[in-house]
């Protein structure tokens, strides 16, 4: 009855906040994170991202030179072999995001405050705390948002199911109030903070 109520149990949703679904990482996302050399300084200070702007150039530069290039040359060996090297540093830049990604229900769980959507956490809650779990600052993961890295309904949803996860786990049963109060848009919201 519990996993019927919440939508998911633990295990499923853990593996919601590893899933490559829950990012963009199109080579508009990765130019744009490589043009702002303050978001891409900031993320190579955490360890997983140290290695950023190797991966992501070889993506890009690798994109766009397939691109380029005629169909025959796109079924040449040459294009086959660029197309591994590409698959392998995107792959890397996916699990570093996902390691971040992993940090932020660790962040809600340690908040005082049962959220109603996760950007007043991040802005009037415990922003340093979000800082000290994610190694990121919140002026950086709002660039992240507004440049399309995340793809925010996906998160918007594993945020809500691991609001109702807590609801079960501090309460022990869902009250249909703590239901209804679910906050539709937590990511979106945070990605539009600055256009409001």
């Amino acid at each position: 009855m519990d996993i019927a109520t919440s939508g998911a149990d633990s295990a499923t949703l853990a593996e919601r906040w590893q899933s490559p679904s829950m990012m963009d990482l199109s080579h508009a996302s990765l130019e744009s994170i490589l043009n702002d050399e303050e978001l891409l300084r900031s993320l190579e200070n955490i360890e997983a991202f140290r290695a950023l702007r190797k991966h992501a150039t070889k993506i890009v530069t690798a994109e766009s030179s397939l691109k380029k290039a005629g169909a025959e040359d796109r079924r040449s060996s040459d294009a086959r072999r660029e197309k591994r090297e590409m698959a392998k540093h995107r792959k890397k830049v996916e699990e570093a995001f996902l390691q971040f990604l992993t940090r932020v229900p660790i962040f809600m769980y340690l908040t005082d405050y049962r959220e109603k959507s996760l950007v007043d956490v991040i802005h009037t809650a415990e922003p340093a705390l979000f800082t000290k779990v994610t190694g990121l600052k919140i002026r950086d993961f709002e660039t992240l948002c507004n440049l399309g890295v995340f793809n925010t309904q996906v998160v918007d949803q594993s945020i809500d199911a691991f609001k109702r996860q807590e609801v079960l786990s501090f309460e022990g049963q869902v009250f249909s109030s703590d239901l209804e109060q679910r906050d539709e848009g937590v990511v979106g919201s945070c990605c539009m903070v600055d256009k409001l």
